[in-house]
């Protein structure tokens, strides 16, 4: 909260950015709040479809860094 509160008083906040980021986690936790009985129903297909994403992102971020270490 200290740093939080420096980084405003400084005027380093992009407050319209800020207030985008807000305004989307509030739409997804709505969205997710009324989606998550469903979603329950099926948690292999979320749990796989989850892990995909993370190998995914990894074999990206790993392939991101080779070509840059190559370079």
């Amino acid at each position: 909260m200290t740093t939080a509160s420096s980084y405003a008083a400084s005027g380093l906040i992009d407050w319209r950015l800020a207030s985008l980021v807000v305004a989307g986690g509030v739409a997804g936790t709505m969205i997710g709040a009324r989606a998550s009985p469903k979603l329950w129903q099926r948690k292999g297909v979320l749990n796989g479809t989850f892990a995909a994403v993370v190998i995914a992102v990894g074999i990206y971020v790993a392939a991101r860094g080779a070509l840059t270490l190559a370079a």
